[in-house]
């Protein structure tokens, strides 16, 4: 038998804003911390890119800290990808649930 941990989703909202991409090396995974307004550590983060930027795949996102996101970028090419080579829009779905796995939401 697997332990299944659950939670309630108590909020979901959209928030939008538009970030400049770090620079990305060949077959390489960077990080980028931003400011997403509303975010708590422990809050389901959904980055969705508005447009895209060649080469260059967001493959994770985690709210870190009260109005912080880091987001995890991989460029899986030979090509790089540099710093800020287009402003790109995102939304953060951003979901709030009733209970963070290991401790209580407070």
């Amino acid at each position: 038998m697997s332990n299944i941990l659950t939670s309630n989703i108590i909020n979901a909202s959209i928030v939008s804003i538009t970030l400049t991409t770090p620079a990305v090396g060949a077959n390489t995974v960077v990080t980028q911390v931003v400011t997403v307004p509303g975010v708590s550590a422990g809050d389901t983060i959904s980055p969705e890119p508005v447009a895209l930027v060649a080469n260059l795949t967001v493959t994770d996102a985690v709210a870190t800290a009260a109005n912080s996101v880091t987001i995890q970028y991989a460029n899986p090419t030979a090509t790089p990808v540099a710093a800020g080579s287009a402003p790109v829009p995102f939304q953060f779905i951003v979901y709030k649930t009733d209970a963070v796995i290991g401790s209580a939401r407070t």
